[in-house]
């Protein structure tokens, strides 16, 4: 049975809808976002002054066809239900908006069975005479693909979410990157034999999943570069100054190392996202505790010694 294999986050997809959205619709007003959060959803993403209105749905996969196809339908018919249930409010928020076309943005549409499910939906609103409805009211499927020239766009914007190949990093691995450095890992051990209440096999644990998370990042690092060495080497402009802070504020902590190396790693992983728009949250947390673990080893993330009372 034929499968996909995109998968997103329902988050990460809306998100990426919505960038997509703002770029088609430039101009001030051209497009208004419609957030859920507060008194619960609409049934819509937001909505442009043109008439259209958008909702984004990304069922979580792969999934044989005939599964996403389900999941998607019974989406579109509890929003849509929405269309009258949540009428008053939607007329408030439309502020005079006929609603021409309803925008259903998944990211794969495989089966044609979701058009007619679509259209027949649109014909009974119709049928409805819905006040904030156009009498044309019509329903489409759009994916991604509907929006390339914004697609391209949104890549050289740098806005894109790439996705790097999945690592998996063998124990094999670990134990010849210990075995070829010595140093490194003797200062490594002597910074983690200063952790508090970890017995010796805790400390062996963690050292071995530190340098697992440093290959991975070290590997991720190299996909970054042949992508794109513009961000590669802004990635190493960010190490680097962070390193240079995180010296000084070695030197003054005084609280538990263990929270200093856990706020080290997620400090940096919030910069990456900041800075590098491409990666998703957990490329970045790769990266972040990869090079965490590389600042353990080359000096710059050190705990000082607690004195006992």
């Amino acid at each position: 049975m034929p499968q996909t294999t995109l998968d997103w986050d329902g988050e990460e997809w809306e998100e990426r809808c919505l960038s997509l959205l703002h770029l088609r619709y430039k101009a001030p007003r051209q497009f208004e976002r419609i957030p859920s959060s507060d008194q619960g959803d609409l049934g819509i993403e937001g909505f442009s002054h043109d008439g259209c209105v958008y909702q984004c749905y990304a069922p979580r996969g792969p999934l044989p066809i005939r599964d996403r196809y389900e999941r998607q339908r019974d989406k579109l018919g509890e929003d849509l239900a929405k269309l009258e249930t949540r009428q008053a409010e939607l007329i408030g928020v439309l502020g005079g908006v006929l609603i021409r076309t309803y925008v259903f943005m998944t990211p794969i549409h495989e089966s044609r069975r979701l058009n007619r499910y679509a259209k027949a939906k649109a014909a009974e609103i119709r049928a409805k005479g819905l006040p904030h409805c156009a009498p044309d009211f019509d329903i489409v499927v759009h994916t991604e693909a509907d929006y390339s020239v914004e697609r391209s766009e949104f890549i050289a914007l740098g806005l894109h979410r790439w996705r790097l190949a999945p690592v998996h990093i063998p124990v094999a691995a670990v134990q010849t990157y210990v075995a070829s450095n010595p140093h490194l890992i003797a200062t490594i051990d002597g910074k983690i034999a200063r952790l508090p209440d970890m017995v010796a096999n805790e400390r062996t644990d963690l050292r071995t999943r530190l340098l697992g998370r440093k290959l991975t990042a070290d590997n991720k690092l190299v996909e970054i570069r042949g992508h794109n060495p513009a961000a590669w080497e802004h990635v190493q402009e960010l190490r680097a100054a962070r390193a240079a802070a995180l010296e000084i504020e070695c030197l003054i902590h005084t609280g538990d190392p263990r929270d200093l190396l856990v706020s080290t790693a997620i400090a940096y992983k919030d910069t990456l996202r900041e800075s590098i728009a491409f990666l998703t949250e957990g490329d970045a947390l790769d990266v972040a505790w990869g090079t965490t673990a590389d600042w353990l080893a080359e000096c710059p993330l050190d705990f000082r010694a607690r004195s006992v009372a």
